[in-house]
C-alpha cells in the first residue's frame, strides 16, 4: 500500500550532518546502512528520485532541482524493500520492489523464489497500477505477485505506454510489452525456464538473449538476426569471467550492440560494437595499454558512443568528446586527484549529469553537475557519519622477487612523527578481483584504530589483464603468496611501518592468504586473521565436487585455479594452511558465516582443529544465519569487534568503544543466536 509522507522529513533525512568528529569512531558509523540509495535523474534532468529512511519506513521521495528548497513529495510503500527505480518519463514513474520469498511448484520440483513486483504511478504518486495484473499465466489467471519480475529490459523511449519487461510465464522467463498506465502485458518473446533476459538494438528489437545454468554461474548467449525468427548460440563465458563478453547498451544503428569484450583472445578487455546480422565484432572503439576497460558512457537517447571507463588506479575516463573530457578535468579539480566520479545518469540533453562520487577520504555522495554553468550541487551524502572522514591513502609500486611490478594501496593512520605504525596486510577476496584506490570500510576502520594497511594486487588479480591474472592460478602459497610479502618486506625497507608489529588479515582468498602467511612465513607476523578462509584445498576441492558435481562448472573453475586433485595433490598439500599448523607461530583468529556456501565452515574448523591439535593459539567465532558475505549490521559488527580487540592484544593499535548491541545483549544476559557459539570444539 502507497502512502505519503511528510516533505520535511524527507528533506532532514538527506541532509543530515555528520556524527560529531571523535578520535575514535564508533562500529556503527561503519556499518550504518545508506542514507539514501536509488538515486535516478528524470529524462528532462528536472527531477530526481532518492530512497531513504525516515521513521524506520524507507520512503520514495521525488525532488524537483529547481525548487530544492521545497518538500519533495514522498511515497511509502508497505512492507517492502525498494529493489530499483526507473523513469518511464518525467510524468511516469516505476519501483520494483521485493516483498518476499515463495514457493514456485513445477511437476517435478517445488522451487523457493524471491518475490518482486513492479509498480508504476505518476510523478505525485499517484494512477498506481501493478504491472502484469491479470496477465494469463497457460489459462490460469493470475496477478503480479504470482510472478517474478525484478528487471527491465528497455524503456522504448518511442513508445511512452510500454516498456520491455521479462516476466515468468509456466515454468519459462518470456519477454512481455508492458502498459505502463494500464499493467497489461502482451509476450512478444518466449524463453527459457534458464532464461536470465535479452538485450535490445536501438529498435527496441530483441537481438541477444541470455540464459544461464542452474548456479548461474554460466552466460549463455543466443543472437538473432533481424528479420530472424531463429535463435542461435553465440558463445558461453563464466559469469565471473563476464568481461569476455557483457552487452552494455544498443549501438547507433539497428541490429548493434556495444560490449564490452575480449575477442580474439585480446589480453584486455576493450568496448566493441557486435553486429547481429554479421555475427562479428568491429574494430576496437577503446582499449587501455594496461588495464581493462571496465564499462562505456552511450547517451540512452541517441545510442552515441561517449567514451570508456577504466580503473588504472581510481576510476577515469577516456572521452571522445573533448569539451566533455575538459569538464572532468574540471570536476577532478573540485573533488580530488584520488576521487571516483562515476557518471549514474543524465537528462536527453546532455546538460545535467547525476554524478556519484566516492574517495579514499569519503564514503561517497551523489551530485547534480550543470554543464553548461560547470556547477556541482551535492544533494546526498551516502553515509553521513563518514562524509570527508578517511585516513590518507598512497598508491605504492614495489617489485616483486621476479621483477614484476605489483600495484599496492597504502591507507596510512594519523600517527606521532617518527614512529612508524604498526602494519594490517589486507590481501582482496578472490582471487580474481582487485582492490582500487578508493573508500575502503575494513582498511579505514583499521586506519581509524591506528593502524597503516596495505592492499596488494598480487598476481591472481584481475583488470590487468588475462596474463597477469593467470599467472596467479595454481600459484596458492607460491607466487601469490611471495607477492604478498615482497610488499611488507617493501615497506619494512623504507622504514615505513614497524617490522615488530604486523598482522595479516583477509577474507576469502585473503583469508587463506592470513594463514598461508603464518603458515609460510610466520617469522614475517605477530598474529593473523581469516575470515571465511579456505584452508585445506584437498578438502576444499573434494567440498565443491560433491556439491556442484564432478562436470560442473563450479569444479572445473576451482581445478584450474587451485589444482587437480590427482595430478596435483602433493602441490595442494603443501600450499594448505591446515597441514602446516605446527609451522604457525602467532596466534589465529578464525571467523566464519555457518551457512557458507561458497567457502564451507567446516574449512575453518579443519583449521581450528590442526592448530589446536599442534598446540598452537586460535580463536575461532563461528557465525550462525550467515553466509559467506552481505552480513547483517550486528553480523559486522560482531566481526569488527573481535578483530580490533584482537589486533589491539598482539600489535597494540587502538580500540574504541564497545559497540552498543553488545552492551545491550550484556544487561539483557539474553545471548543472541549469532554470539551463541565461540570457540567451537568441532
Amino acid at each position: 500500500m502507497m502512502k505519503a509522507i511528510a516533505g520535511a522529513a524527507l528533506g532532514a533525512a538527506l541532509t543530515m550532518g555528520a556524527a560529531a568528529q571523535g578520535q575514535l569512531r564508533p562500529i556503527e558509523d561503519f556499518i550504518a546502512p545508506p542514507s539514501v540509495t536509488n538515486v535516478n535523474l528524470s529524462p528532462s534532468g528536472r527531477y530526481f528520485t532518492a530512497v531513504t529512511l525516515v521513521d524506520n519506513q524507507r520512503v520514495l521521495a521525488v525532488f524537483d532541482s529547481e525548487a530544492l528548497d521545497v518538500a519533495p513529495v514522498g511515497i511509502g510503500i508497505d512492507s517492502v524493500w525498494f529493489q530499483w527505480v526507473a523513469w518511464a518519463s518525467d510524468e511516469r514513474l516505476l519501483v520494483n520492489v521485493y516483498d518476499g520469498l515463495h514457493i514456485r511448484y513445477t511437476t517435478y520440483h517445488a522451487y523457493i523464489e524471491q518475490q518482486f513486483r513492479t509498480i508504476a504511478f505518476d510523478r505525485d504518486g499517484t494512477n498506481m497500477v501493478t504491472l502484469f495484473d491479470g496477465v494469463d499465466n497457460d489459462g490460469r489467471r493470475s496477478s503480479a505477485r504470482d510472478r517474478n519480475i525484478g528487471s527491465l529490459t528497455d524503456i522504448l523511449r518511442n513508445d511512452p505506454q510500454h516498456v520491455l519487461m521479462p516476466g515468468v510465464r509456466g515454468d519459462d522467463v518470456d519477454l512481455f510489452r508492458v502498459n505502463i498506465y494500464t499493467g497489461a502485458a502482451e509476450r512478444i518473446e518466449r524463453g527459457r525456464t534458464r532464461t536470465l533476459g535479452w538485450v535490445t538494438d536501438s529498435d527496441g528489437v530483441p537481438v541477444l538473449r541470455i540464459d544461464t545454468n542452474r548456479n548461474v554461474s554460466l552466460l549463455r548467449y543466443y543472437s538473432r538476426r533481424r528479420g530472424s525468427s531463429r535463435w542461435s548460440h553465440l558463445m558461453t563465458v563464466r559469469e565471473r569471467d563476464r568481461r569476455e563478453f557483457w552487452p552494455v547498451a544498443a549501438g547507433d544503428n539497428p541490429g548493434e550492440v556495444y560490449a564490452i569484450a575480449r575477442p580474439n583472445d585480446a589480453q584486455r578487455a576493450g568496448v566493441y560494437m557486435y553486429n547481429v546480422d554479421s555475427e562479428a565484432f568491429g574494430a576496437p572503439i577503446a582499449t587501455h595499454p594496461r588495464v581493462d576497460i571496465q564499462s562505456a558512457l552511450i547517451h540512452s537517447e541517441s545510442g552515441r558512443y561517449l567514451g570508456a571507463a577504466f580503473v588504472d588506479d581510481r576510476l577515469e575516463y577516456d572521452f571522445v568528446d573533448p569539451e566533455l573530457a575538459a569538464h572532468f578535468d574540471g570536476l577532478d579539480g573540485f573533488f580530488g586527484p584520488q576521487a571516483n566520479i562515476r557518471v549514474r545518469g543524465s537528462n536527453e540533453a546532455g546538460t545535467r549529469l547525476l554524478l556519484h562520487v566516492t574517495s579514499p577520504q569519503d564514503a561517497g555522495s551523489y551530485n547534480l553537475y550543470d554543464v553548461e554553468d560547470a556547477r556541482v550541487t551535492r544533494i546526498a551524502d551516502i553515509n553521513p557519519a563518514l562524509a570527508e572522514f578517511g585516513a590518507q591513502v598512497e598508491v605504492v609500486r614495489y617489485p616483486a622477487r621476479d621483477g614484476a611490478s605489483i600495484t599496492a594501496y597504502l591507507t596510512l593512520p594519523d600517527a606521532p612523527a617518527g614512529s612508524p605504525p604498526p602494519l594490517v596486510v589486507m590481501p582482496h577476496g578472490g582471487p580474481e578481483v582487485r582492490d582500487q584506490l578508493g573508500f575502503d570500510l575494513y582498511a579505514q576502520f583499521l586506519a581509524s584504530r591506528g593502524y597503516a594497511v596495505l592492499q596488494p594486487n598480487f598476481r591472481g588479480s584481475s583488470g590487468y589483464g588475462m596474463s597477469f591474472m593467470h599467472a596467479g592460478r595454481r600459484e596458492w602459497g607460491g607466487l601469490v603468496q611471495n607477492d604478498i610479502t615482497d610488499g611488507v618486506q617493501h615497506l619494512i625497507n623504507l622504514g615505513r611501518v614497524d617490522a615488530e608489529r604486523i598482522c595479516i588479515f583477509g577474507a576469502s582468498f585473503g583469508g587463506y592468504a592470513a594463514l598461508a602467511g603464518a603458515a609460510f612465513t610466520p617469522e614475517r607476523y605477530q598474529c593473523a586473521i581469516g575470515l571465511a578462509g579456505a584452508y585445506g584445498l584437498e578438502e576444499f576441492l573434494e567440498w565443491q565436487r560433491s556439491t556442484h558435481g564432478n562436470a560442473s562448472e563450479e569444479y572445473a573453475y576451482w581445478q584450474e585455479v587451485i589444482g587437480r586433485p590427482n595430478a596435483d595433490r602433493e602441490r595442494l598439500r603443501a600450499a594448505s594452511p591446515s597441514r602446516h599448523a605446527a609451522n604457525i607461530t602467532i596466534p589465529v583468529l578464525l571467523i566464519h558465516g555457518e551457512t557458507d556456501d561458497i567457502v564451507p565452515a567446516s574449512q575453518s574448523v579443519l583449521m581450528q582443529n590442526a592448530l589446536r591439535a599442534a598446540g598452537r593459539e586460535v580463536r575461532y567465532i563461528s557465525v550462525e544465519g550467515v553466509g559467506h558475505s552481505y552480513w547483517a549490521s550486528q553480523h559486522e559488527a560482531r566481526a569488527m569487534r573481535e578483530i580490533e580487540l584482537f589486533l589491539a592484544r598482539h600489535i597494540g593499535g587502538r580500540t574504541g568503544p564497545e559497540p552498543a548491541y553488545m552492551r545491550l545483549a550484556a544487561i539483557d544476559e539474553g545471548v543472541p543466536p549469532w554470539l551463541a557459539r565461540e570457540d567451537k570444539d568441532d
